[in-house]
């Protein structure tokens, strides 16, 4: 019976390390980059497909105001209308999901 338990224990061992080695990675922002100036009608977020995401969590910040925009995609874009105050846009992030599994941030 012990031996049973020690053969479980490491089965659930090598599969959580599975999982993490097969991590997804975090996406890389394309643009805009951080603190750039864009159109205060609408901006584009753009970063690089993760492989095996299945969707994405934003989060935009502007420090200005303190206006703090958390949004999804299923898409390797985000347009947001308007772009902000002033079409400035200081600091934004996304993360990849997949069903069991989320990077981390940019």
């Amino acid at each position: 019976m012990k031996t049973i338990i020690k053969i479980i224990g490491l089965l659930v061992l090598i599969i959580c390390s599975l999982q993490k080695i097969h991590a997804l990675d975090p996406p890389k922002l394309i643009s805009p980059m951080d603190n750039d100036t864009v159109s205060p009608v609408y901006v584009v977020l753009t970063w690089e497909k993760v492989v095996s995401a299945e969707s994405y969590i934003i989060e935009i910040f502007n420090n200005d105001l303190g206006i703090d925009i958390k949004t999804a995609s299923n898409d390797t874009t985000k347009t947001l209308n308007p772009a902000g105050p002033n079409g400035r846009i200081l600091y934004w992030k996304v993360k990849a999901i997949s069903k069991n599994q989320e990077s981390d941030w940019s």
